[in-house]
């Protein structure tokens, strides 16, 4: 993986965790799972316990030939307590649903995390890239420069006339607007990628000036593309997203099957109320406590078919998502034939263009080797150091394209090293 290469990769990767705002926000959604399992799943199934207090007079009157005012003053208070016992499953569904929400939001956290860690990958190495296009603008101005230079002696020994100069001046412009250019995107790209990584900006001496070379083996690509034929790619990020919503939508059937059933539940009530009475001529005031201990029967008889229509829904989104996992792990398996082959390609290609970076290296090498034995020209030499810089710009970005395809590929078939960063029971399989 392009983070075995690059140290500095490693740790932007590793501090995405606690820094990108992407994976901050994905977070705070996996938190707010984890809150609502408290008040949706966990809450229902506990018992309820509502109190109320009040203080106050009590004025009763009669009217007639003896009327008589009462006032009783006093502290009333009611205590009830409710507990479901019987509900057909449908709250011990509904706190399981809730987790699967929880489990849901955590594997959407994995897939954030894991596309916010190729996203890296391949700033990362468009960066190394472009300063390497850099070097080489800034080495072809200073050959422009020598070139304009010479121009301007010839002219002033009036060897050549103004003309002759404007093509020098030209070409230096020229190099002068890519060495702008080339700065311009490289320092952009760093800025961008600081962003990403929660930072404000990445120093110039993070940035490796090569990438090195990359090693393949075709017998672990060919094993990481059986292990997703062999278990249907049932172990995906992808796939193991549709399993939990299949197991989902089958929760939310159980629970709605069984709402128009009778329900019972235990409930316990405490209050105690002053009472004011008028006896020969006497007010006392009384205080009953009163303790009621009872269960109760509710039956939700008919609702309009309302019941009837979330069954139906539930079954419809539970044959959708069971159709969707189908697609997706048949998708997946393509995919991932697909993407071994271009890993393929990509490491031919890379082999190609490495030969050819040879020889231009080897060309260069033989030159300055002449040279120093006062053969040649320091222009000759210059000419070939410009095309060996060009041949290593191209094998940069070659190395670039078959590392990015790599990682897309083990990130694809499930085995990005990147989850070993997240907690285990984000990434564990749903069976």
């Amino acid at each position: 993986m392009p983070e075995d290469y690059f140290p500095t990769l490693k740790r932007f990767i590793d501090q995405a965790l606690l820094q990108s705002p992407q994976v901050i926000y994905q977070e705070l959604n996996t938190e707010v799972a984890e809150a609502q399992k408290l008040y949706i799943g966990v809450a229902p199934l506990l018992p309820n316990l509502h109190g109320s207090a009040y203080g106050g007079e009590t004025v009763q009157s009669t009217q007639g030939a003896n009327a008589q005012v009462t006032r009783g003053t006093g502290v009333y208070y009611d205590l009830q307590v409710n507990q479901p016992i019987f509900q057909w499953g449908a709250l011990k569904n509904g706190l399981l649903a809730q987790k699967i929400a929880v489990a849901i939001s955590q594997r959407n956290y994995v897939t954030v995390y894991l596309q916010y860690a190729g996203q890296i990958r391949k700033q990362f190495l468009n960066l190394v890239a472009a300063k390497i296009a850099l070097r080489n603008a800034r080495f072809n101005l200073d050959l422009r420069k020598r070139g304009l230079d010479a121009a301007q002696q010839q002219l002033k020994a009036g060897m050549v006339t103004d003309a002759f100069v404007m093509g020098p001046q030209l070409d230096l412009d020229d190099a002068q607007l890519a060495v702008d250019t080339n700065e311009q995107s490289y320092n952009y790209g760093r800025r961008q990628l600081a962003r990403e990584i929660g930072q404000t900006d990445i120093a110039d001496e993070l940035i490796p000036a090569e990438i090195p070379p990359p090693t393949f083996s075709l017998a672990a690509a060919s094993d990481l593309t059986a292990d997703v034929l062999r278990t249907g790619a049932r172990y995906t990020p992808e796939a193991q997203l549709a399993l939990l919503n299949i197991r989902n939508w089958k929760l939310q059937y159980e629970i709605n099957k069984v709402n128009l059933l009778p329900k019972v539940s235990g409930q316990v009530d405490f209050n105690q109320s002053n009472t004011p009475q008028i006896s020969n001529g006497q007010i006392t005031q009384n205080i009953t406590v009163n303790q009621t201990y009872y269960l109760q029967a509710s039956w939700n008889i008919f609702d309009g078919f309302a019941t009837r229509g979330r069954k139906q829904e539930a079954l419809i989104r539970r044959r959708q998502a069971e159709r969707d996992l189908r697609a997706k792990t048949d998708a997946t398996e393509d995919a991932a034939q697909n993407a071994q082959r271009m890993v393929e390609l990509a490491w031919k290609q890379l082999d190609l263009t490495t030969r050819r970076n040879g020889i231009a290296q080897a060309s260069l090498k033989a030159a300055e080797a002449d040279l120093a034995a006062h053969v040649g020209s320091e222009q000759a030499v210059a000419g070939l150091r410009a095309n060996a810089f060009a041949f290593e710009y191209s094998l940069a970005l070659v190395r670039t394209g078959f590392l990015s395809q790599w990682s897309d590929f083990v990130s694809l078939v499930g085995h990005d090293p990147a989850m070993n960063n997240l907690p285990a029971r984000y990434v564990r399989p749903v069976p």
